[in-house]
């Protein structure tokens, strides 16, 4: 999340980074793993536009706080940048574009560009060379590489709607942070995933893109397995899921409410 302030000085006592140009905190993006414990304070002290819009567009899930100018939060606001999450970015270009695409096809799309928006262009511009075709999941496949790191929320959503390629996500998920971090990131995002059902009640804003069609069932049963567990018995979490659902009738159910 990116919090704006209006100042001229760092309005915290105590923060890990504080950064005035992107490429600076691309740097250390991609080595910064989720704390044991608090979250990490990362500051951006007066960047230009041009920065924050680099910043705006940068792949990253942890808090960052930029302070700039009045003017320039007005700025953002005017054009969109501030209020406007990555998922209605993609929208809002993949709407500008001739081409069409089926719901999973959409969502599959998203997922492989991994917020790279320039690279989202260029394939759409191929992807209208084939006319009036109705793109499927398979042809989003075949025509766009996948770039996509594997997130918490990715693992969630595959193990609570049972995705097919659950098991490789997680694996995936687990690799490329270890055991102790995997597990703080899907208890983070497990709790975020239940903040965005009380929202989706309220009318209010979601996090995540796919929290309509998750079942509050699920996801409760979910938290109370990533809590009876330790980082070190991170893959029990899953395998206890996996029982659950198997034996539980209330799982089974198709008329049970999504929500």
């Amino acid at each position: 999340m990116i919090k704006f302030v209006a100042s001229d000085s760092i309005p915290y006592k105590t923060y890990d980074y504080v950064f005035t140009e992107v490429s600076e905190f691309e740097e250390i993006n991609k080595y910064l793993k989720q704390k044991l414990n608090g979250e990490w304070v990362i500051v951006f002290l007066r960047p230009d536009l041009v920065e924050i819009k680099k910043l705006m567009e940068m792949k990253t899930e942890l808090d960052v706080t930029v302070v700039t100018s009045q003017s320039n939060i007005d700025e953002l606001h005017i054009s969109g940048y501030e209020s406007q999450t990555r998922y209605e970015k993609f929208i809002q270009i993949v709407g500008k574009s001739k081409v069409q695409f089926e719901q999973k096809a959409l969502y599959e799309l998203y997922r492989r560009i991994a917020g790279n928006f320039e690279k989202l262009e260029s394939y759409l511009e191929e992807m209208e060379k084939a006319g009036n075709k109705i793109f499927t999941k398979r042809d989003v496949q075949s025509y766009v590489p996948d770039d996509s790191s594997v997130y918490a929320s990715d693992v969630l959503r595959a193990f609570l709607m049972n995705k097919w390629n659950k098991w490789t996500l997680l694996m995936k998920f687990k690799n490329s942070l270890g055991s102790k971090y995997a597990y703080y990131a899907l208890r983070k995002s497990a709790f975020a995933l239940v903040k965005d059902k009380e929202a989706l009640l309220t009318g209010k804003k979601c996090k995540y893109f796919f929290t309509e069609e998750i079942n509050g069932y699920r996801l409760a049963k979910m938290i109370e397995l990533i809590l009876e567990q330790s980082p070190d018995s991170f893959d029990l979490i899953f395998i206890n899921y996996e029982r659950s659902i198997s034996d539980d009738s209330l799982f089974k159910r198709e008329t049970f409410s999504s929500r």
